[in-house]
C-alpha cells in the first residue's frame, strides 16, 4: 500500500505564505495531476513531497506515518521523479538509467522499451557514454532515460515534475499508456497541463497563490470551475 495524505499542509516565510491549508487525499493505483500558473506552489508541493524541506504548518503521511518520521534514505528509495530538468551523469545510458545499482540488462531493456528509448538503445547501446548532463542527448532522450530510471527502479510512488510539459503527443499516448499498464498500482502524482493526461487523471487540484481553487474530475472541472477553464485556454502560461 502507498497512500499519500496531505493534512492542512502549509509553507510560510515570515510574512509570506507560499502553501496555505493544502488538503488531499491518494490512494495507490490512482494518479493525481496538479495544476495552476507559474508561482501557485507546485514545485513547493512536490519539494515536500521530496522532503527537500518541511511544511510549517499540517503533515504529509504515507500510509499513515508522517514522512518525516522515515530515514531519509528509506523514504526517497519509495519515491521515483521524473522531472522535466533531469541530472545526467557523464556515464553510460545503462549507469544512467541504474544509478550504478546492479540491474540485469533484460529488465533495463524492458524499461527503455516502455519508456520510449529503445530505438535509440538499439542505435548506439546501453554503454553509449551521454557527456555531462547528458550533453550527447536530446531534451526528449533525456527525458526518457529519467522514465526509464524510475520504471526500474520500482518505487511505489512516482511523481512527474513537469515531465510532460514539452513532451509531443506520441509521448503524451505513452504516458498515458503506462499509467494504465505499468504504473496502474503505483501511486502517481504528476504536475501538467497536457488535457489528454488531465482527462484520465483520478483527482486533480489546481493551485493559485498557494491556496487549492479547485479540486476534482476533469469533466467536472472544466464545466464549473472558472480558474480551470482558464487555464486551458492559457495552458501555454502554465
Amino acid at each position: 500500500m502507498s497512500q499519500i495524505e496531505c493534512k492542512d499542509v502549509s509553507v510560510k516565510y515570515e510574512n509570506q505564505v507560499v502553501l496555505e491549508d493544502i488538503s488531499f487525499s491518494i490512494e495507490q493505483g490512482d494518479y493525481l495531476c496538479i495544476v495552476g500558473e507559474n508561482g501557485s506552489g507546485k514545485s513547493t508541493l512536490i519539494s515536500l513531497l521530496l522532503q527537500l524541506y518541511q511544511p510549517t504548518g499540517g503533515k504529509i503521511t504515507l500510509n499513515g506515518i508522517d514522512i518525516s518520521e522515515f530515514v531519509l534514505r528509506e523514504y526517497r528509495n519509495m519515491v521515483s521523479v521524473v522531472s522535466q530538468e533531469i541530472y545526467l551523469f557523464n556515464s553510460s545510458i545503462r549507469d544512467n538509467i541504474c544509478m550504478y545499482k546492479n540491474i540485469d540488462d533484460k529488465f533495463i531493456m524492458e524499461a527503455c522499451k516502455d519508456s520510449g528509448l529503445a530505438d535509440f538503445i538499439s542505435e548506439v547501446s546501453l554503454d553509449y557514454v551521454v557527456g555531462q548532463n547528458g550533453a550527447m542527448l536530446s531534451g526528449g532522450q533525456k527525458q526518457k532515460i529519467a522514465l526509464a530510471r524510475a520504471l526500474v527502479h520500482n518505487s511505489p510512488v512516482i511523481i512527474f515534475d513537469e515531465a510532460t510539459s514539452n513532451t509531443d503527443v506520441y509521448s503524451e499516448h505513452q504516458i498515458n499508456g503506462l499509467l494504465h499498464t505499468k504504473l496502474k498500482e503505483k501511486t502517481v502524482i504528476i504536475i501538467t497541463h497536457k488535457q489528454e493526461i488531465l482527462k484520465e487523471a483520478d483527482q486533480i487540484i489546481m493551485l493559485k497563490d498557494g491556496a487549492v481553487v479547485g479540486s476534482g474530475v476533469y469533466d467536472d472541472l472544466s464545466k464549473d470551475n472558472l480558474e480551470f477553464k482558464n487555464m486551458l485556454k492559457m495552458g501555454e502560461k502554465y
